[in-house]
């Protein structure tokens, strides 16, 4: 609780307490106009870079895989490690009250986000030497320069060009910043904890947050409110899951991926049944074959089929597999309903011969 209430007030302040040498700084968060002089010196550095011959982003990827740092491989196990997360969060959602099951995903969970970590840093590891690369490290020195003070306020960097040359300062300003940052985790903890959220309470009066302008809050003091809005929606929903998925980063991150695809697979089955729905031949059809075009779009038309037609279709695949082919009326779903046609029609004839 202690480290919570102290994390929250330095992100209230707006600034970082730097310490270089024995001596005190203060770290302030950017203006927007800071930030705009700050994309100046980006376009100037990018453009002198380039004219020295700096590489382009493909021409330092290039470079790595020239040196075997990197592989097509390793590029396609990026991607599935990144989906492989938001499968292995999903599971976790779906399996939240199962101990056994969650610790399990949990450790996967752990691998894959180190494995996801190794590769992207790998992949940008020649990132530096790039025009995009250089101008980025002098935008953030300038950034952090403009932005540093002493305790009284004074400007630490005067004149123009500070960020060019080589601070010994400056360098270990940036470092005990990046140190000090507080990271996401944190804030969403923040966001759905007291005593943050009597202030945040406090929103719906005329008091402001902050103060000063939206354009002018820290990355931190963004983050929090973007957080706290996300929470509110969550315990605003119709289907608000239980405290400890919400208390459960990873666990919620499922939740908002379930939701999410839930969103997305309505929209999709209301376009499509909207097409399907203007021809009146497959309206009045018990069953359509719809010809897919890739495996998105086969997976989009799979969201037609209702819980007994997605029955059905697995078990005609698992029979197919069984027998290699099958002709229609060989299919189990029409035998099942042959065999309930016979049993009724029996069932008529000795009601008749009864009576």
């Amino acid at each position: 609780m202690i480290r919570r209430e102290s994390t929250l007030i330095k992100i209230l302040a707006g600034y970082t307490k730097v310490c270089v040498d024995g001596l005190s700084f203060r770290l302030y968060s950017p203006s927007i106009d800071d930030l705009y002089d700050a994309n100046d010196v980006y376009e100037d550095a990018y453009a002198a870079a380039k004219e020295l011959g700096g590489w382009g982003d493909e021409e330092a990827l290039g470079l790595l895989a020239y040196k075997g740092f990197w592989t097509a491989k390793q590029e396609e196990e990026l991607k599935l490690v990144e989906e492989d997360i938001n499968k292995l969060k999903m599971g976790m959602f779906e399996c939240a009250f199962d101990t056994p099951r969650l610790d399990m995903s949990r450790k996967y969970l752990a691998t894959a986000k180190s494995k996801l970590a190794e590769l992207t840093k790998l992949r940008h590891s020649y990132d530096y030497l790039t025009c995009h690369g250089i101008a980025t490290i002098a935008k953030l020195k300038y950034v952090a320069g403009i932005c540093l003070r002493t305790r009284d306020g004074g400007r630490v960097f005067q004149g123009d060009g500070f960020w060019r040359e080589s601070s010994g300062l400056l360098s270990q300003v940036m470092e005990a910043a990046a140190k000090h940052g507080v990271d996401d985790s944190v804030v969403r903890d923040l966001a759905r904890n007291e005593p943050w959220r009597l202030y945040w309470a406090c929103k719906k009066t005329d008091t402001p947050l902050f103060s000063l302008p939206v354009v002018n809050m820290s990355v931190e003091q963004r983050l929090l409110v973007f957080w706290s809005n996300i929470y509110d929606s969550v315990y605003e929903s119709s289907d608000c899951p239980p405290d400890n998925v919400i208390k459960d980063d990873d666990i919620l991150d499922g939740w908002f991926l379930i939701q999410k695809k839930k969103r997305e697979d309505a929209v999709t089955k209301h376009r499509l049944e909207e097409g399907l729905a203007s021809n009146e031949k497959i309206r009045s059809a018990q069953e359509v074959f719809v010809l897919a075009g890739s495996q998105k779009d086969a997976q989009n038309v799979d969201i037609l089929n209702t819980g007994e037609a997605l029955r059905v279709k697995q078990e005609r695949l698992a029979a197919l597999k069984r027998a290699g082919s099958l002709r229609e009326d060989q299919m189990p779903d029409t035998q099942r309903n042959l065999q309930m046609k016979l049993n009724d029609m029996w069932f008529k004839k000795q009601s008749h011969g009864t009576i």
